[in-house]
Protein backbone atom coordinates (compact mmCIF):
# COMPACT_ATOMS: atom_id res chain seq x y z
CA UNK A 1 0.00 0.00 0.00
CA UNK A 2 1.44 3.46 -1.09
CA UNK A 3 1.30 5.85 1.32
CA UNK A 4 0.55 9.27 -0.18
CA UNK A 5 2.82 12.29 0.81
CA UNK A 6 0.59 14.94 1.67
CA UNK A 7 -2.67 14.23 3.78
CA UNK A 8 -5.00 16.06 5.90
CA UNK A 9 -7.29 14.99 9.04
CA UNK A 10 -9.68 17.18 10.40
CA UNK A 11 -7.48 19.95 11.01
CA UNK A 12 -4.11 18.37 11.09
CA UNK A 13 -1.57 18.86 8.05
CA UNK A 14 0.56 15.94 7.29
CA UNK A 15 3.50 15.20 5.16
CA UNK A 16 4.53 11.33 5.33
CA UNK A 17 4.89 11.15 8.86
CA UNK A 18 5.79 14.40 9.85
CA UNK A 19 3.50 17.45 10.23
CA UNK A 20 3.04 20.70 8.90
CA UNK A 21 4.60 22.14 12.13
CA UNK A 22 7.33 20.61 12.20
CA UNK A 23 7.92 22.05 8.66
CA UNK A 24 7.49 25.04 10.16
CA UNK A 25 4.65 25.71 7.45
CA UNK A 26 1.48 26.79 9.72
CA UNK A 27 4.15 30.08 10.00
CA UNK A 28 3.23 29.99 6.31
CA UNK A 29 -0.01 30.08 6.39
CA UNK A 30 -0.10 32.64 9.73
CA UNK A 31 2.10 34.81 8.14
CA UNK A 32 1.97 34.97 4.52
CA UNK A 33 4.12 37.95 3.57
CA UNK A 34 7.68 36.79 5.23
CA UNK A 35 7.74 33.94 3.30
CA UNK A 36 6.16 34.78 -0.72
CA UNK A 37 9.09 36.58 -1.69
CA UNK A 38 11.09 34.00 -0.72
CA UNK A 39 9.21 31.13 -1.23
CA UNK A 40 6.61 31.40 -4.14
CA UNK A 41 3.71 30.21 -2.60
CA UNK A 42 5.65 26.71 -0.84
CA UNK A 43 8.90 25.34 -2.88
CA UNK A 44 7.37 22.11 -4.20
CA UNK A 45 10.60 20.51 -3.47
CA UNK A 46 9.25 20.20 0.21
CA UNK A 47 6.64 17.94 -1.59
CA UNK A 48 8.61 15.71 -3.80
CA UNK A 49 11.94 16.03 -2.17
CA UNK A 50 12.66 16.96 0.89
CA UNK A 51 9.78 14.78 2.50
CA UNK A 52 10.66 11.31 0.57
CA UNK A 53 14.34 11.65 1.38
CA UNK A 54 13.36 11.62 5.16
CA UNK A 55 11.06 9.18 4.82
CA UNK A 56 13.77 6.73 3.38
CA UNK A 57 15.96 8.32 6.03
CA UNK A 58 13.04 7.28 8.61
CA UNK A 59 13.16 3.65 7.33
CA UNK A 60 16.60 2.91 6.85
CA UNK A 61 17.45 4.16 10.21
CA UNK A 62 14.35 2.36 11.46
CA UNK A 63 13.35 5.17 13.81
CA UNK A 64 10.99 7.90 14.08
CA UNK A 65 12.91 11.51 12.85
CA UNK A 66 11.54 14.98 14.46
CA UNK A 67 12.12 18.26 12.30
CA UNK A 68 13.50 20.54 14.45
CA UNK A 69 13.19 23.78 11.86
CA UNK A 70 11.61 23.32 8.55
CA UNK A 71 10.87 26.66 6.65
CA UNK A 72 11.71 30.04 8.61
CA UNK A 73 10.73 33.40 8.16
CA UNK A 74 13.23 36.53 7.73
CA UNK A 75 12.29 37.09 11.16
CA UNK A 76 12.69 33.30 12.56
CA UNK A 77 15.12 32.85 10.61
CA UNK A 78 17.44 35.97 12.38
CA UNK A 79 15.70 35.27 15.68
CA UNK A 80 17.48 31.89 15.59
CA UNK A 81 20.64 33.05 14.37
CA UNK A 82 20.21 31.91 10.87
CA UNK A 83 22.45 33.08 8.29
CA UNK A 84 20.94 35.75 5.96
CA UNK A 85 21.49 33.23 3.02
CA UNK A 86 19.83 30.02 5.17
CA UNK A 87 18.17 27.37 2.81
CA UNK A 88 15.73 27.21 5.27
CA UNK A 89 14.25 30.96 4.15
CA UNK A 90 13.83 29.24 0.58
CA UNK A 91 12.23 25.72 1.78
CA UNK A 92 15.23 23.54 0.83
CA UNK A 93 16.02 22.72 4.18
CA UNK A 94 15.51 20.91 7.57
CA UNK A 95 17.25 20.05 10.98
CA UNK A 96 16.42 16.92 12.25
CA UNK A 97 16.74 14.64 15.29
CA UNK A 98 16.38 11.20 16.05
CA UNK A 99 16.56 8.60 19.06
CA UNK A 100 19.56 7.33 19.98
CA UNK A 101 21.32 10.48 17.95
CA UNK A 102 24.67 9.46 19.15
CA UNK A 103 24.49 5.78 18.28
CA UNK A 104 22.78 6.87 14.72
CA UNK A 105 24.51 9.88 13.53
CA UNK A 106 26.72 8.64 11.09
CA UNK A 107 24.55 6.09 9.73
CA UNK A 108 22.22 8.38 8.98
CA UNK A 109 25.50 10.58 7.51
CA UNK A 110 26.69 7.58 5.13
CA UNK A 111 22.94 7.56 3.98
CA UNK A 112 22.22 11.31 3.27
CA UNK A 113 25.15 11.55 1.20
CA UNK A 114 24.33 8.88 -0.92
CA UNK A 115 21.99 10.71 -2.36
CA UNK A 116 21.92 12.97 -4.93
CA UNK A 117 18.95 15.37 -3.85
CA UNK A 118 21.07 16.16 -1.00
CA UNK A 119 23.75 18.74 -0.65
CA UNK A 120 24.46 19.81 2.39
CA UNK A 121 25.01 17.95 5.56
CA UNK A 122 25.97 19.72 8.57
CA UNK A 123 27.00 17.39 12.17
CA UNK A 124 25.89 19.46 15.41
CA UNK A 125 26.01 18.08 18.67
CA UNK A 126 22.32 17.38 18.98
CA UNK A 127 20.81 17.72 15.63
CA UNK A 128 21.81 17.65 11.26
CA UNK A 129 21.26 20.10 9.17
CA UNK A 130 19.96 18.64 5.64
CA UNK A 131 19.77 21.00 3.09
CA UNK A 132 18.50 20.14 -0.68
CA UNK A 133 19.62 23.18 -2.65
CA UNK A 134 20.45 22.15 -6.39
CA UNK A 135 21.95 25.33 -6.98
CA UNK A 136 25.09 24.58 -4.45
CA UNK A 137 27.86 22.87 -4.64
CA UNK A 138 28.55 19.10 -2.47
CA UNK A 139 28.79 20.74 1.33
CA UNK A 140 29.54 18.08 3.96
CA UNK A 141 30.84 19.68 7.12
CA UNK A 142 31.30 16.66 8.87
CA UNK A 143 34.36 15.30 11.33
CA UNK A 144 35.54 12.96 9.26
Amino acid sequence: MSQKILKTEKTKFTLGHFTADEFGLLDLRNRPSDYLCNLRVANPQYWFIIVPTLEMLRAYLETPITITSGVRSIQHNKDVGGVPTSDHLKALAADIKFANFDALKFEAIKFLISLPTVRKVHLYSTFLHVSFDPTVKLDYDLPF
